[in-house]
C-alpha cells in the first residue's frame, strides 16, 4: 500500500467516520472502495457522449449504400446474392 495525503473537508471528514463505522471497516477501505465506484461510473459513458455517440452511428448507417434484403442475407452467410430471379 501507499500513503498520501488529503485534505477533505469536515462535514467528508464526518461521513467517512460513520460509515467505516457503520460497516465496521477502515476508514482507509472506506475511502478505497468510494474510488472504486467512482472510478467505474466515471469510465461509463456520459448520457451526452452517449447521444453523440448514437447520433454519429445512425448518421453513418442512413449513409451506407443499400442493398436488396437477399443480397444482405447471402452475402452474411458468404455467399454471392442471386441475381437469377
Amino acid at each position: 500500500m501507499v500513503k498520501i495525503t488529503v485534505t477533505l473537508d469536515e462535514a467528508t471528514v464526518e461521513r467517512l467516520r460513520r460509515t467505516a463505522a457503520r460497516t465496521g471497516k477502515p476508514q482507509s477501505q472506506v475511502v478505497r472502495e468510494a474510488i472504486g465506484e467512482y472510478a467505474a461510473r466515471a469510465d461509463r459513458l456520459s448520457d451526452e457522449e452517449r447521444e453523440r455517440t448514437l447520433a454519429t452511428l445512425e448518421r453513418i448507417r442512413r449513409e451506407l449504400p443499400r442493398r436488396p434484403a437477399g443480397a444482405r442475407i447471402l452475402t452474411f452467410l458468404g455467399g454471392p446474392p442471386d441475381t437469377a430471379h
